[in-house]
């Protein structure tokens, strides 16, 4: 009989050790931030005499972000998220290459889904979010030199797709260091040009590719 439960004891044990051993869902209050690389795709530009050219990205630009959000145990979690993001552009022309800086700034609403128990070591997640962002051109110039839209900040509808991997740091419980891609978009927005306070530049829509390290925490 003593065997018996002894072995009974351990194969109970044993049992356990695989659930014991995965990363549990996020449950409760949790706080995220991640920093990285910002890939501008190029940006359309027109007037209301019609199209100026094409901004493009002259090399990869800072992308940062935070959020504070809510795991409810299964998987799933919702969260508020600011962002900005900064891309250096130019615009090439027979009167020499125009140039510029462009920041953009938002808040998302963001739901996302953990996998958790595929292993202990990481977590896939994917999501995405819709929200509002704001983006402000610096010192922007077209083709031929012309005055573009300078530190007039313009918002609209903007969205993203998240997918990225967590690794729990299982000697601090709730600590997780996070690796994401995101694509993000804004709609166009339209920009008063300094040299003429009546007249407008349209950006077109702007489509962003991110890389993030970060980290997030969990209270629970």
């Amino acid at each position: 009989m003593t065997k018996f439960r002894t072995t009974l004891m351990a194969a109970t044990v044993l049992a356990a050790l695989p659930l014991a051993a995965k990363a549990q869902p996020v449950a409760g209050l949790y706080i995220g931030g991640g920093v990285g690389v910002n890939f501008q795709q190029a940006l359309s530009a027109s007037d209301e005499d019609g199209r100026l050219g094409d901004f493009k990205s002259r090399q990869p630009g800072f992308v940062g972000l935070g959020s504070i959000g809510w795991g409810f145990g299964n998987g799933l979690r919702a969260e508020i998220e600011g962002n900005y993001r900064d891309a250096t552009l130019r615009m090439g022309g027979e009167g020499g290459p125009g140039h510029g800086r462009l920041s953009t700034y938002g808040v998302m609403g963001n739901l996302l889904y953990d996998f958790n128990g595929i292993s202990p070591a990481v977590v896939p997640y994917i999501g995405g979010g819709v929200g509002y962002a704001w983006r402000q051109p610096h010192n922007v110039n077209t083709n031929g030199g012309r005055e573009g839209p300078t530190n007039d900040t313009a918002g609209n509808f903007a969205f993203q797709g998240i997918a990225g991997l967590a690794f729990p740091i299982m000697q601090v419980p709730g600590l997780s260091i996070t690796t994401e891609y995101r694509f993000f978009g804004v709609l166009n927005t339209k920009h008063a040009i300094e040299d003429d306070g009546n007249d407008k530049m349209k950006l077109g829509n702007g489509y962003n590719h991110s890389v993030l390290l970060g980290v997030r925490y969990a209270f629970n």
